[in-house]
């Protein structure tokens, strides 16, 4: 054999040595990826990314996740009483899901409250942007489901019926419920014929249904942490919900929040619901209007581990914040302030002149005496001079404070 000859075999081998190991290294990263990154489309398990497509953030529930659940108090899970508002057709709709629910399936145990919690955290309550009817003005879509960072790869289940989209499935509605969940829960709660994710009358039906699933029972914390966790793999997720749920059933049993309970419109008897297993009836048209992505009201990452962690409301800026009072350095008295808009509404003639044109310098002053319980006397005349002008500027100023003092 010629060295050329070898030379060409050697290289031959190890072009084949590194082919394995590439295809090698690319399965290897597939699995990983596949194991972080589930595909429904191509077998993946739904389970593992609930009911909106989210991508898990823990396998299960923390030891201290359901340790602390015995630490719950409504009194801290929201800012104010005002958070607490809910739209009229979105309670009506919450609490129409725990009747036909108490109805069909008896043995979940579904309060209102937990479906109101729910609509809260993901939407802001459909961004509180319903018509009469409980249809949203404007779909509501999570992000594509197209595997690129930060969300799973789930090809298109619907035809786009349900997310407008023909190529990736999205998460629809005012609870975000991806296609293939809907094609299993979906359900006509208000009577119209249809099974409609932008309608929270649906909407909220299929996810108490989703909720109830497997047997569930929601008549303890324990077992709505379980559902919640189901629905999305998160835990700051599931202590916003139960904070809110408790937040909710507080504000009702102390009537401390007027909930606008009415009927805006006859709905079915909750008997006659019916609660497919196989295919729902058929979807609306998406809402007309601009499609938007939902208003989540989840804590921001950074937040304390607490169920308890206060839920402000979503921030809307008109301009430039405030400065804070305390942000602003103290005053110098011995400084005449400039003049500003607002004007001292003090005489002037009354303030003590600049410590710099003092008549009596401090360094002529005698020396304090701290055993005389009364030290102005000890103080040279003229007797009307107040002998400390820097304390008196301090309290009469009105600079730092416009009101007045």
């Amino acid at each position: 054999m010629s060295f050329a000859e070898a030379l060409r075999q050697s290289r031959s081998a190890m072009l084949a040595t590194v082919a394995v190991m590439v295809v090698v290294v690319t399965v290897s990263v597939g699995i990983a990826m596949g194991a972080r990154t589930p595909d429904p489309s191509s077998g993946q398990p739904l389970a593992l990314l609930g009911a909106s497509g989210v991508l898990p953030r823990a396998d299960s529930l923390s030891a201290e996740m359901l340790a602390s659940l015995t630490e719950m108090h409504p009194a801290r899970t929201v800012a104010s009483s005002e958070d607490l508002a809910i739209p009229p057709v979105a309670l009506q709709a919450y609490e129409r899901t725990e009747l036909v629910l108490a109805v069909r399936i008896s043995e979940c145990g579904l309060d209102w409250s937990l479906v109101a919690a729910l609509g809260r955290v993901i939407s802001d309550h459909a961004d509180r942007d319903l018509d009469t009817r409980g249809r949203t003005l404007g779909a509501i879509l999570g992000p594509r489901l197209d595997g690129s960072r930060g969300v799973p790869r789930i090809r298109d289940t619907d035809g786009g019926r349900l997310d407008g989209d023909t190529t990736w499935d999205r998460a629809a509605g005012a609870f975000q419920i991806i296609p293939a969940v809907w094609h299993r829960f979906g359900t006509d709660s208000d009577g119209d014929q249809t099974s409609d994710p932008h309608n929270v009358f649906d909407a909220s039906l299929v996810a108490g249904r989703y909720l109830c699933d497997g047997q569930a029972d929601l008549r303890t914390l324990l077992g709505q942490a379980e559902a919640l966790f189901r629905y999305q793999r998160s835990e700051p997720f599931v202590r916003a919900v139960l904070g809110w749920s408790l937040a909710y059933q507080a504000a009702d049993q102390q009537q401390s929040v007027p909930m606008e309970r009415e009927e805006l419109f006859p709905l079915p008897p909750a008997q006659s619901v019916v609660l497919p297993s196989e295919a729902p009836p058929a979807p609306a048209q998406l809402p007309e209007g601009a499609a938007k992505s939902p208003t989540s009201s989840l804590p921001r990452p950074d937040a304390p581990r607490s169920i308890v962690t206060p839920l402000p409301p979503p921030v809307e800026s008109s301009g430039p914040p405030a400065p804070e009072p305390t942000s602003t350095p103290t005053p110098d008295p011995r400084v005449k302030p400039p003049s500003t808009t607002i004007p001292d509404p003090r005489p002037t003639t009354t303030r003590p002149p600049p410590v710099t044109t003092d008549p009596q310098p401090t360094t002529t002053r005698p020396p304090p005496v701290t055993t005389d319980p009364q030290p102005t006397t000890t103080r040279p005349p003229p007797v009307t001079t107040d002998p400390q002008p820097t304390t008196r500027a301090v309290v009469s100023s009105p600079v730092g404070d416009p009101g007045g003092g």
